[in-house]
């Protein structure tokens, strides 16, 4: 071999050991989320509904990694109804609680959910309570939830209805687009969003990149490179640099949480005002209770953790939260009732609500508080004994 050769092979060499070096200090110092680690964390429980665009799969058994103790898995049961739990319960008194993934539990065990836990907590004041958890199954956005009530109150008649709010994308993620049919109020009975698609294995994936797309990234359509910790992190800000727009729109998507209300804003929260309504009038038309949950984002509770959910927009931890302040009247001009547990837990000042490692959603201790809350506030008002 001349001395030319030599000198390539020793260059390889050092490119590839300092590749390998770079990939160890990456795993080591900061991890990223690979291909196969999110596919473990994205939920194969979904499946077709003409109606709704998704539902959960009835009878489903499944796991999904939890965020609090790395390492363990968390149990996640759909019943025969497609709702997140065990059967219902024919006989029993029923509080239907709907939302998204804060109301789901993602991450959490099947008896750490927040409905889980107002079901123990209602029991044991008075047997034959049974709480019912829509969250997923009623969808992702209000207005797919007000569809999904619309066609399923009837069928499990509710004494009470628990509305959970997430402020990701339950009023700016609204989309009339995929309202498909409308009752006489002029609000969706069957919403069809035909950008989601559900894959034979059960995933809900989103054509168009953006708010609500999970694992749009490029990296991971390149099968060499998305198990690499390296590449990932790369491919993260190269996304960054090359398609600032979805970065903007993530921001955009919170910015109302820290007061500034675009006219896009504005024009969601009207129509995010007239479905929550609706629901409630729907609720009280059949003899049932309605009540509003307000569920924070980890940051609104800890602001420190705004680094870990957006880190293009670290100033917007100095600013406080008050679009729940806000809220709470547009509610309370309504006469709707509702439970501030932005509020409750800030007033609380514990820190383990959140899962230390920036995980949005709730930990168990968090979905524990939030069901003693929603108790304390359901017993107040003798909708529950």
């Amino acid at each position: 071999m001349n001395d030319r050769w030599k000198t390539v092979l020793l260059s390889v060499c050092v490119w590839l050991a300092l590749l390998a070096l770079a990939e160890w200090a990456v795993r080591v110092l900061r991890p990223q989320i690979t291909f196969s680690k999110l596919l473990n964390r994205i939920g194969n429980y979904y499946a077709v509904s003409p109606q709704n665009t998704f539902e959960l799969r009835p009878n489903f058994r499944g796991t999904e990694p939890s965020m609090e103790f790395p390492g363990q898995q968390v149990n996640i049961r759909v019943n025969a109804a497609g709702l997140r739990g065990m059967e219902v319960e024919p006989n029993s008194k029923k509080i239907l609680v709907v939302g998204d993934s804060y109301t789901f539990g993602v991450y959490v065990d099947d008896g750490q959910t927040y409905s889980a836990v107002l079901e123990r907590l209602a029991t044991a004041q008075a047997p034959g309570w049974q709480v019912l958890n829509a969250g997923y199954a009623a969808g992702f956005e209000t207005d797919q939830h007000y569809a999904w009530l619309t066609q399923n109150i009837d069928k499990l008649r509710p004494k009470v209805v628990v509305l959970g709010i997430f402020l990701g994308n339950d009023i700016i993620g609204i989309k009339p687009s995929a309202w498909q049919a409308l009752d006489n109020v002029g609000l969706p009975t069957r919403w069809i969003d035909r950008d989601l698609v559900i894959t034979d294995g059960g995933l809900l994936i989103n054509k168009q990149r953006g708010l609500g797309t999970v694992g749009a990234e490029y990296i991971y359509h390149v099968p060499l490179l998305r198990e690499s910790h390296l590449a990932v992190a790369i491919g993260h800000v190269l996304d960054r640099l090359f398609f600032p727009q979805v970065a903007e729109d993530h921001l955009a998507a919170f910015r109302h949480i820290f007061g500034y209300y675009s006219p896009e804003f504005l024009s969601r929260e009207a129509l995010f005002l007239k479905l929550v309504t609706g629901m409630r009038d729907q609720a009280q038309s059949r003899g049932a209770h309605f009540m509003v949950v307000l569920l924070p984002i980890n940051f609104m509770v800890q602001p420190q953790l705004l680094a870990k959910v957006l880190p293009t927009s670290p100033d917007l931890a100095k600013l406080p939260s008050p679009y729940y302040d806000r809220l709470s009247l547009a509610l309370a001009t309504r006469r709707i009732e509702y439970v501030n547990i932005d509020l409750d837990m800030r007033l609380d000042g514990r820190a383990k609500f959140f899962p230390v490692n920036g995980e949005v959603h709730f930990s168990p201790l968090g979905h524990q508080f939030v069901a003693e809350q929603l108790h304390k506030r359901l017993t107040a008002l003798h909708w529950v004994p």
